[in-house]
């Protein structure tokens, strides 16, 4: 009686770059960082809350970061110093990609996208 083999991996070195290649690395400003979060949903699944979770977590400003840009929260407002042109580096995973393309697309089907958050819409939805 014949065993079958499993079949070998022969390009194990090419699927950890397809693995690597689901990850960017996208400069993301203040106003960036402050929009991102309006895409997670109130309410939504577990896997999406976790999502959202990681993704806040990444992009998210220490004390430091809020000072330097002079971030301030007025009511349901938040303001920054325009003039702070610094940016920083945030890798996101393939699946968050694929979570804020999504949320982006829902925004963009309903028409509740603004004229504010466009810029940062189109960054994150052609990355």
């Amino acid at each position: 009686m014949a065993k079958t083999k499993e079949p070998v991996k022969e390009n194990v070195k090419e699927e950890k770059k397809e693995e690597k290649k689901e990850k960017k690395v996208i400069s993301l400003s203040i106003k960036d960082r402050i929009i991102i979060p309006n895409l997670f949903p109130q309410r939504g699944s577990m896997m999406d809350q976790l999502v959202s979770k990681d993704i806040q977590e990444k992009i998210e400003m220490s004390q430091e970061e809020r000072e330097k840009a002079d971030v301030k929260q007025m009511g349901e407002r938040i303001t920054w110093d325009k003039e702070f042109k610094e940016e920083v580096e945030v890798e996101f995973s393939g699946s968050e990609l694929d979570f804020l393309k999504q949320k982006i697309k829902e925004k963009d089907n309903s028409k509740e996208v603004s004229f504010f958050d466009l810029e940062t819409y189109l960054k994150l939805r052609d990355a």
